[in-house]
């Protein structure tokens, strides 16, 4: 099953999704086990395995929104930024500022996620 992330999910499979999302905040996603996720959405197994070939998909697509969020916000910095500043100094140093904090906030979100 190959899930086409550029149309909205299922409220159920968006359901579980969010709280891949939200254990994904407290644990990597090694320490993240299917019944634990299904306690927590109140979801039962049907629906993950109707929405989702299998458990890693679900744990897939949680850590593509993520990273998809990360991106948007990172695209809309820059974008604001740029057009919201004329002086070329102070741009410069506004772009080289938002690349690294994102840096920063990306190496620490893939640390954990390797833990």
């Amino acid at each position: 099953m190959v899930i086409d992330l550029s149309q909205p999910l299922h409220p159920t499979a968006q359901q579980l999704v969010d709280t891949v999302k939200e254990m994904l905040q407290e644990a990597s996603y090694s320490e993240i086990k299917s019944e634990n996720v299904l306690r927590r959405s109140g979801v039962s197994r049907g629906p993950l395995y109707h929405h989702f070939a299998n458990f890693e998909e679900l744990i897939e697509v949680a850590q593509t929104q993520i990273y998809v969020s990360y991106v948007r916000g990172i695209i809309d910095a820059l974008v604001t930024a740029t057009i919201s500043t004329e002086d070329a100094g102070i741009l410069r140093q506004n772009l080289v500022d938002i690349i690294n904090d994102s840096a920063e906030h990306n190496s620490f979100a893939i640390r954990w996620q390797m833990i």
